[in-house]
């Protein structure tokens, strides 16, 4: 079996305790997420278009 989530975090205070700790080294810039790609929702096609000709690398989020 594959490992997952609670494999690694056993009760819902340790999950909020490591989730604080991960974005507040985002917001301090310790740890960077360089491959989000962001498009505005109109160019959904376009962005289904380039996930499918594996032109992407990391997450593709679209905007509203």
């Amino acid at each position: 079996n594959r490992p997952v989530l609670f494999d690694y975090i056993a009760t819902p205070a340790e999950l909020l305790h490591r989730s604080q700790d991960l974005f507040a080294r985002i917001l301090s810039g310790a740890l960077r997420l360089d491959t989000v790609t962001t498009l505005p929702l109109q160019e959904a096609a376009r962005a289904h278009m380039a996930l499918e000709a594996r032109q992407t690398t990391g997450a593709t989020v679209l905007l509203p």
